[in-house]
């Protein structure tokens, strides 16, 4: 038996020659299509894994009735933030927010420090944006990291899960014992989160991407409809998640610092 050898150049020209030979072969016999549509079709798999289920709003009406009065809207869907009855400085605050937001007129409030001011804005503020009423919700904060902790607090609250079962059970039973929690009972007081219930696609969304904001370049729902949003990780804004076939942008919720 004869011993073959080649210098390493021989070799490559001779693999290079041999690679063109069994392309020219796959195409012949179609073994390129069979690759390619075995690509394609794993690629689809891949959507269709990735495609999100949102959900119908958990009570439409509920929602419709909260959104026509602004305080009520947030005792309800933001109980955990504003668990004490509103002042009437508050509902003074509230209410000239809302002229603004309304409107588009300019206004002033001053309140004493921790009295709710800026968790009232900045809520109300999401709460509009929610109903597409506001497209530009602008919060300039002293600093700039202030800011970025405002853009953060919302987009948490944005993605925040649904109630359980579990937690609409005990919330029925505080409301037959007039509030309370059972006198058995050492748990901390659940606070169910209907805002996640009633706003499906926006915390739906909101919760896939807020831990990997990359997600967001490529979000398609309830049968790969595609979803325009950005979710910046440290930039003081986001996009609110609409679908991009009815609304191309969402609102743009947007926080700066007056300083850096």
């Amino acid at each position: 038996m004869a011993a073959v050898t080649a210098s390493p150049k021989e070799l490559k020209e001779a693999a290079d020659k041999l690679r063109k030979q069994l392309g020219k072969l796959d195409r012949m016999t179609g073994q390129d299509r069979k690759w390619q549509s075995d690509a394609d079709r794993k690629a689809a798999k891949r959507s269709t894994d990735r495609d999100l289920d949102i959900p119908d709003i958990a009570d439409a009406d509920r929602r419709r009735q909260l959104e026509d009065n602004d305080a009520e809207w947030m005792a309800f869907y933001l109980s955990d933030v504003f668990f004490h009855p509103f002042t009437s400085d508050q509902l003074e605050i509230i209410a000239d927010v809302g002229e603004v937001m309304t409107y588009g007129s300019l206004g002033c409030k001053a309140a004493e420090r921790g009295g709710g001011k800026s968790s009232i804005v900045k809520y109300l503020m999401t709460k509009y944006a929610l109903e597409h009423r506001i497209w530009f919700p602008l919060v300039i904060a002293a600093t700039g990291p202030k800011a970025q902790k405002t853009t953060a607090s919302v987009r948490r609250r944005l993605a925040s899960k649904s109630p359980t079962p579990k937690e609409l059970e005990e919330l029925a039973g505080r409301k037959a014992n007039n509030g309370d929690r059972p006198k058995t009972s050492k748990a901390k007081p659940i606070t169910p989160n209907f805002l996640a219930a009633d706003y499906p696609l926006e915390c739906h969304v909101a919760r896939h991407v807020n831990p990997w904001p990359s997600r967001a370049r490529n979000v398609t729902a309830n049968g790969l409809r595609p979803i325009h949003v950005e979710w910046g990780s440290a930039d003081g804004y986001f996009i609110l998640p609409t679908f991009a076939d009815e609304i191309p942008l969402g609102p743009i919720w947007m926080s700066i610092g007056w300083t850096s």
